[in-house]
């Protein structure tokens, strides 16, 4: 006999795509693994990108005042080579001393990711080995970048003679293509302001772009953090059950015929389990996935009619019936019918169902035409003498236009939105159309001793060994492997957010102050002739101003376009109090940047901006 293994893919693909996986069940701690490794990858990229555009802006405002000390030491007789020399020795010093400082830094960071993402202490010897060696190819590309930076300064300086270099002074220049913006400004103010802003457009667009990519990155973490989490809140059952890992059908005059039967709890297993200590309730979902509604052509109603097309493109019959598509059926036990929300009380249930259609009716009278009247449940199903079929006429007691809903206890409630055949356990199992359930969740008692809780885990574990490929999962455990992935996308995010803002402050910091330093004999010139330094402070604030609302206006506009494409749980306000958030921490940040500023500029005289540099 020959044998062959199937995936769960390759498994219904060989049934054509007719059945149903649990996907629960396959692959879920592989998919996180992957899920976390292209996060982590993800993350680290745009760090580096991020790390080498703000070292790339330091290193050219570290050397723009070169040329002068160039030409200097040309002057006391330094050759090309030598400059050459001293330029590389200034590269290996300075990665020398950030690497040193940066790997205990990089190693706290980590092990706090990992402490605040998964509540756990990093102690694996081979991850640190392998995060110190991505740290080192990583500080090679960055000692390469900087060098290039350095020898680059070098290289322009030897085309040009020592006198050159001597008198060569690093004017902030204004581009031509924003003369006009400059003309449109009649106040000194204004046109000062745009110089500012323009002298170098691309730190300008850069900077923009940077804030905008930092305010974003903290709002679209948190939009997926807080999605992906939204379906575990208000759960409160222990333990889920479910007795086979996937089923397969074939199509047999619009009826569904299972290609083996399915594997299912017995109602004796189910009961011996609900006298468990501590077991509050267990919501039990029939396995009836061959069992077919029927119902007469005159008996449709707007809304019934509704969610069948809603369903399929077309009317499905059977025997000259129409077949309403994907419904759900709930067995209650005698005992249970009073939690459930309902019109009225009824007592005699027996061979009788309920409607629960989530379809709202267009016409208060059209279920009147249901109520009194009959629906047809059927299978088709194999045996060895051939296909046979059962029936089960049902009297419809109520039709009720809501979701469906159970009162466990005061805090517990289930609701389900199906379209649901609601009826009596002993009508199923008399009608022959049930033989177990398929699915358990086990709701537990607040007031659970430790105790209870081993004998039910070792209870739950034991029902479960007896079905092979079923699924048992501790709920409250897999909430919190599942918070894992996510706080740990939140942290990145958080990370990222505050590397690329402290770059992006100390850059905006470094290139508003140098253009200062720069310009500062214009500025003494200007204080002399009686401007504040308060005006300078205001032009700085003001440049600082317009990055942080030039950029809050962009990344509004991807964020609303964002947030209305993709599906989300909650309402737009919620998101946006993390964009404002996030706007309100970057003015936090510069605003810092600005102050920095201002003390520097406070301790000089006007005397200091206007003299000369010899």
């Amino acid at each position: 006999m020959i044998t062959k293994n199937f995936y769960s893919s390759e498994l219904i693909n060989h049934y054509d795509r007719q059945g149903t996986v649990n996907s629960r069940l396959f692959n879920n701690g592989l998919n996180q693994c992957d899920t976390i490794r292209t996060l982590s990858i993800t993350f680290q990229l745009l760090i580096v990108i991020l790390s080498l555009f703000s070292i790339n802006s330091l290193i050219l405002y570290f050397t723009q005042d070169q040329h002068k000390k160039l030409g200097i030491m040309k002057s006391v007789g330094a050759s090309q080579r030598a400059l050459y020399r001293i330029y590389i020795y200034q590269a290996v010093i300075i990665f020398v001393l950030s690497a040193l400082f940066s790997f205990p830094i990089v190693y706290s960071i980590q092990s706090l990711i990992i402490h605040f993402s998964y509540r756990e202490y990093f102690s694996n010897f081979m991850l640190m080995i392998e995060m110190v060696g991505m740290s080192i190819l990583l500080y090679i590309g960055l000692f390469f970048m900087i060098l290039f930076l350095f020898l680059k300064n070098v290289k322009e300086s030897g085309t040009l003679h020592v006198q050159e270099l001597l008198n060569q002074q690093n004017r902030v220049s204004f581009s031509e293509r924003y003369k006009s913006v400059f003309k449109g400004f009649h106040s000194s103010y204004g046109k000062l302001l745009v110089k500012e802003l323009f002298s170098n457009p691309k730190q300008f667009y850069l900077t923009v772009l940077i804030l905008c990519f930092s305010s974003l990155t903290f709002t679209f973490t948190n939009y997926i953090q807080k999605d992906n989490l939204y379906g575990w809140e208000g759960l409160k059952s222990k333990y889920y059950l479910n007795s086979q890992e996937a089923f397969s059908f074939k199509t047999q005059q619009n009826l569904k015929v299972l290609s083996h039967q399915g594997l299912t709890f017995t109602e004796a297993e189910v009961k011996k389990l609900e006298k468990t200590p501590g077991v509050l309730y267990i919501d039990k979902t029939p396995f009836m996935e061959d069992v077919e509604t029927l119902i007469d052509r005159k008996m449709i109603t707007p809304s019934i009619n509704n969610w069948i097309f809603n369903e399929n493109s077309a009317y499905k019959t059977y025997n000259n019936k129409i077949i309403i598509p994907d419904v759900k059926y709930v067995l209650l036990n005698k005992d249970d019918w009073k939690n459930i929300e309902a019109p009225k009380k009824y007592k005699d249930l027996d061979g009788k169902a309920f409607i629960y259609n989530p379809v709202n009716k267009k016409n208060t009278n059209e279920d009147k035409i249901l109520v009194g009247n009959t629906l047809t449940l059927v299978r088709l199903y194999k045996t060895p003498t051939g296909m046979k079929t059962s029936q089960k006429k049902l009297k419809i007691l109520d039709v009720i236009h809501k979701p469906f809903k159970y009162r466990v206890s005061p805090s517990v409630e289930i609701k389900k939105d199906d379209f649901i055949i609601l009826m009596d356990t002993q009508t199923a199992v008399k009608s022959g159309l049930f033989h177990g359930f398929n699915e358990l969740e086990i709701y537990t008692k607040k007031d659970i001793s430790h105790k209870e809780k081993m004998n039910l885990d070792k209870q739950v574990k034991s029902l479960s060994s007896t079905f092979p490929g079923s699924l048992v999962q501790n709920t409250s455990q897999l909430i919190k492997d599942d918070n894992k992935i996510y706080n740990y996308l939140k942290v990145l995010g958080m990370l990222l957010f505050f590397v690329s803002l402290i770059l992006t402050a100390i850059s905006v910091t470094i290139m508003i102050f140098s253009k200062y330093q720069t310009q500062k004999r214009q500025w003494g010139i200007y204080l002399s002739l009686g401007m504040s330094k308060r005006n300078i402070m205001q032009l700085v604030f003001s440049e600082i101003f317009i990055y942080v609302f030039v950029s809050m206006i962009l990344s509004m506009l991807i964020c609303c376009i964002g947030l209305i494409m993709l599906p989300r749980q909650y309402p737009l306000v919620f998101y946006f109090k993390y964009f404002l958030l996030s706007i309100l921490i970057e003015i936090s940040f510069l605003i810092i940047g600005g102050y920095i500023i201002n003390r520097s500029l406070q301790r000089q005289s006007i005397a200091s901006f206007l003299r000369r540099d010899e």
